[in-house]
């Protein structure tokens, strides 16, 4: 579904997010619901998403557990949980990089899903128009409308820091493990879109939080 929404919104920014929803084929009919009802349904698919992924990392290391011994582990369970709850953190001491690609995608979908919320409040305001409402879904509205589609309590800044806060963590992490795995800053950002790393941003956005973590030296630029 989201990869539907999110085609539909590349081919047309200009129509905004809501319109992008309506556009992108989800076998059902859209006209019985508001603009912020899709946006928030769209939050609420990915948030979802996230506790889907942390959900499959817990089953996975249960399954590895239980694999071994599966009457035995459901005994140390129900009588010894300390016992079997070190089984479970061998697990995760063995394959920490599933423990680090399940937190990171988890960090990432919240991140989506805290800016979708952001998005559909902003439709909510009655006070912006509807070009207004489309730049909101394209990150270029005003800091003073901003500021009102969040009802005052917080600033344009501080909402936008909010709600990405928890991706750029997660792009950062995984910018910084790359970076010291290669031995270079060269070609990190461009990597990370490549693989799936970028949350659906560009090389150039993903280089600016990068940058903006420290992770990167902004490259200056040469004089002509």
């Amino acid at each position: 579904m989201a990869f539907n929404i999110r085609q539909s919104f590349n081919s047309y920014p200009s129509h905004g997010l809501a319109k992008a929803i309506r556009d992108s084929r989800l076998g059902v009919d859209t006209k019985g619901f508001s603009d912020t009802q899709l946006v928030a349904a769209l939050a609420i698919d990915r948030a979802c998403r996230s506790i889907q992924i942390l959900w499959e990392w817990i089953n996975r290391i249960e399954d590895d557990v239980r694999r071994r011994d599966p009457v035995h582990a459901a005994r140390q369970l129900m009588r010894w949980p300390h016992i079997y709850l070190e089984a479970v953190n061998d697990h995760r001491q063995s394959c920490p990089h599933l423990e680090i690609e399940a937190r990171e995608s988890a960090a990432i979908y919240m991140g989506d899903a805290r800016n979708y919320m952001t998005i559909a409040i902003a439709y909510l305001n009655p006070d912006l128009t509807e070009e207004e409402r489309v730049a909101v879904s394209r990150g270029a509205v005003t800091a003073d409308r901003y500021a009102r589609s969040r009802k005052g309590t917080l600033k344009s800044a501080e909402v936008r820091k909010y709600v990405h806060a928890d991706r750029d963590a997660a792009i950062c992490k995984k910018g910084e493990e790359r970076k010291n795995s290669t031995g270079t800053e060269h070609g990190v950002a461009p990597w990370m879109v490549k693989y799936g790393f970028g949350a659906g941003l560009g090389a150039k956005q993903v280089y600016n939080i990068l940058v903006a973590g420290r992770v990167l030296t902004r490259k200056k630029k040469k004089k002509k």
